[in-house]
């Protein structure tokens, strides 16, 4: 029987025990701004993140607390407080950090 085949139990991990989320603080449908959304990311302690993507918009992540590396576009960019990256339309993006806490703030719009 293959690993495919064969299921693993599940682990359940409370919320307290999250070292990554997203926070949307706002978007077209809920405010004025037209085409803006933005959200927070927050990392805690050790993490690197799946790929995240906006298929239509491109972003801008603002390294607002801590610091962390963002691999996109095949490159590494290492972002400390006050620090921003443009993100090309519809790019994959990873986050990851070693240890602390950051947030980083994503403005995304159509591109």
């Amino acid at each position: 029987m293959s690993a495919l085949e064969k299921p693993k139990p599940a682990s359940f991990v409370g919320a307290e025990a999250g070292s990554f989320r997203y926070v949307e603080k706002t978007n077209p449908q809920s405010s004025n701004l037209n085409l803006l959304t933005y959200g927070v990311y927050e990392l805690s302690g050790a993490v690197s993140t799946g790929r995240l993507a906006h298929p239509d918009e491109e972003a801008l992540l603002f390294c607002w607390k801590g610091g962390a590396e963002v691999e996109c576009v095949g490159r590494k960019f290492s972002l400390e407080r006050y620090d921003v990256l443009y993100v090309p339309r519809g790019a994959t993006y990873r986050l990851t950090q070693g240890a602390g806490e950051s947030k980083l703030i994503v403005c995304r719009a159509p591109a």
